[in-house]
């Protein structure tokens, strides 16, 4: 997922719905090898247990990334 490090906690959620169980699995191996971040592994994990009972991936999702700018700044 490109510039992953740098997506607002808050906006986690959205941006991961449209990843699959393997995906959502390479992120939490990631996350757990750097910044093994908490509240950002519940997040993930919670996303991974309902794409396993079944939720809908939505298309598109994660692309937009509005607030990780490419400047120096």
């Amino acid at each position: 997922m490109p510039d992953y490090d740098h997506i607002p906690l808050g906006t986690l959620p959205t941006r991961i719905t449209g990843l699959d169980e393997g995906g959502l699995r390479a992120l939490i191996d990631y996350e757990e090898a750097h910044g093994n971040r908490l509240p950002v592994k519940l997040v993930l994990q919670q996303r991974l247990e309902a794409v396993q009972g079944g939720a809908e991936l939505s298309e598109g999702a994660g692309t937009s990334t509005p607030e990780v700018s490419s400047t120096a700044g």
